[in-house]
């Protein structure tokens, strides 16, 4: 069966109870579950004299609708489960709801289901262990990549991409933040070594010094002097010791 779809605009609530009195008097909606695009219902026949002949009174099934909206026009294209619909999001508590009917693709797309929701635990265990790092100005890594949050919105984050753009981040994906990694301290190069020379008279040139201290390229001639001297010129004060 194809989609069918409204010639005029209306609210998602209309369209929902629309639906319902699609199936009156022979059936009854006794739970539904709508998320973005999948309308779950569980019916119960109520009346089998021109519909549902092959189910006793009571008979209890479940329906989908694939749902789209266009300019504020609702379409839907329904299916049951003897179909093995491919969306698995689907309550639990429905299956508990209505009897199996028999087929393989009612066994995969219960199983289906049954693994949507044990994934989506798992993830919400994860996300709460990670609540710590949920809050404005945090910032986290998610696949690799830098993010700082700005401000919550409903269940999602609103974060500052490294590297430029605002994005929305969304719950399923709070179970792989990861802490910011803290930049790593930086140690200073050690000193450039002293010539031979130097180390063997205890004299040094203060171009040599100043390369000693990271300053480089220069092309000054300075007088010679004892290191024991360039030390105590440099910290203000008498030196401890003197190089021989």
């Amino acid at each position: 069966m194809g989609w069918l779809c409204d010639t005029y605009p209306r609210s998602k609530a209309d369209f929902i109870r629309s639906r319902f009195q699609d199936f009156a008097p022979a059936a009854e909606v006794i739970a539904h579950h709508c998320v973005t695009r999948t309308l779950w219902m569980v019916l119960e026949v109520k009346d089998n004299s021109k519909h549902y002949t092959r189910w006793p009174v009571g008979h209890r099934f479940l329906l989908l609708d694939l749902v789209e909206c266009e300019k504020g026009c609702w379409g839907y294209k329904d299916m049951d489960e003897t179909c093995g619909p491919y969306e698995s999001d689907c309550p639990l508590r429905f299956l508990d709801m209505v009897p199996q009917p028999e087929g393989q693709y009612v066994a995969d797309f219960r199983q289906r289901v049954r693994d949507f929701h044990a994934k989506k635990r798992d993830r919400q265990k994860a996300a709460a262990g990670n609540a710590h790092l949920l809050k404005e100005g945090g910032k986290i890594m998610l696949y690799g990549i830098g993010y700082t949050l700005s401000r919550k919105r409903d269940r999602s984050w609103l974060a500052y991409r490294h590297g430029g753009g605002l994005t929305r981040i969304g719950p399923k994906h709070f179970a792989k933040a990861e802490a910011f990694p803290e930049p790593a301290a930086i140690a200073p190069p050690p000193p450039a070594p002293l010539s031979a020379a130097a180390s063997a008279t205890g004299y040094v040139s203060l171009p040599e010094a100043f390369k000693s201290m990271r300053f480089l390229n220069l092309d000054y001639h300075f007088t010679p002097c004892r290191l024991s001297e360039l030390k105590t010129s440099l910290d203000g004060g008498e030196a401890d010791e003197e190089v021989a």
